[in-house]
């Protein structure tokens, strides 16, 4: 079973199976500013091992593989992808 692990600015973990989602947003965030939408982004795994990510939010939505590597930024309806 393929499995995403997903940690948000608070730390917390997050965690995606192949064919799941995970929908994240304000309240996910240690400050929960107005700036960041409540529904701001879905991560959806597909059943081979890839996952996006989808911007549903107003702002920017901002992703990266790994702490320490360079961030995306997505627009509405726009996608990352990771393999």
């Amino acid at each position: 079973q393929i499995v995403w692990s997903l940690t948000g600015p608070t730390g917390g973990q997050y965690f995606v199976e192949a064919g799941g989602q995970q929908k994240l947003g304000r309240y996910d965030t240690a400050s929960q500013k107005a700036t960041v939408s409540r529904l701001q982004c879905v991560v959806r795994a597909d059943q081979h091992g890839g996952a996006a990510v989808v911007s549903v939010g107003k702002p920017l939505t901002g992703w990266r593989a790994a702490p320490g590597t360079p961030w995306q930024w997505l627009r509405g309806e726009n996608f990352g992808e990771e393999r």
